[in-house]
């Protein structure tokens, strides 16, 4: 079906959507697009219906946190995940073997994440980080860590984001590209960039986008980086592209 605020994640020739709003309702679906074929397929169904959560690829699994969704679906009451979710996938013989809820494993050294949606995911090759995201009390700065090794979730760093949510997050080079989103106030357009080091783990400002935007994507071709679509107020903005590498103060 017809989605919006789903999670994305690509990698081989194919495209996966997880959930999101369907005529304004959560939904589990899992969406895959083969690229070549230009074929949608349904595939396993998330465990709980929900929209706004944030994926990232990590060799062969997607790792899927977040979301907003109903508690309980009779009584259409709406809760925020902080479940975390891995969906296993093999390109090569095209075996979907669906998702591992490891939200329970992941809190056994008493570290737990903070429920949020709304939010942006990246792999760094040994962490999943999550930044930002909406909770109960409204946009939220956390920049949350998985470690992928041992499977357990990271003490919260000291360092945070800009509060934000409805972002992106895109690895290039050593660092972590933020834009867009939403502030404080849930509405208003970001133009904001702000940059994670991936070594360092620390956050610092460059110069804003051209356009600012919510709901966008990031893509980058290893040299550069484009930010694609989200909207300000009612318009679609166009791509935009930051040249790297970046002069680091």
């Amino acid at each position: 079906p017809p989605v919006t605020n789903g999670a994305s994640a690509t990698f081989s020739d194919m495209m996966v959507i997880f959930g999101g709003y369907e005529a304004q309702q959560a939904v589990s679906a899992t969406q895959i697009l083969d690229v070549q074929q230009t074929s949608w397929n349904d595939n396993n169904p998330m465990p709980f219906n929900r929209a706004g959560s944030c994926a990232a690829v990590q060799g062969k699994s997607v790792y899927v946190f977040g979301g907003l969704g109903p508690l309980d679906i009779k009584k259409r009451a709406d809760q925020t995940f902080d479940s975390l979710l891995v969906y296993d996938i093999d390109p090569l013989s095209q075996g979907y073997l669906g998702f591992t809820d490891i939200s329970d494993l992941a809190t056994t050294t008493g570290n737990f994440p903070t429920g949020v949606w709304g939010c942006a995911a990246v792999s760094t090759g040994s962490k999943i980080l999550i930044f930002g995201g909406q909770d109960a009390k409204g946009a939220t700065g956390l920049v949350q860590s998985f470690d992928i090794a041992s499977q357990r979730w990271d003490p919260l760093p000291s360092v945070s984001i800009s509060p934000r949510s409805q972002l992106s997050a895109t690895v290039l080079g050593p660092f972590v590209f933020i834009t867009g989103g939403v502030g404080p106030d849930l509405s208003t357009p970001l133009a904001t960039v702000e940059v994670y080091g991936i070594a360092s783990e620390k956050v610092f400002a460059i110069g804003d986008m051209p356009s600012p935007r919510s709901g966008h994507g990031t893509v980058t071709d290893g040299t550069s980086l484009f930010v694609v679509g989200g909207k300000h107020g009612p318009l679609v903005d166009p791509i935009e592209k930051l040249n790297y590498p970046l002069k680091v103060q």
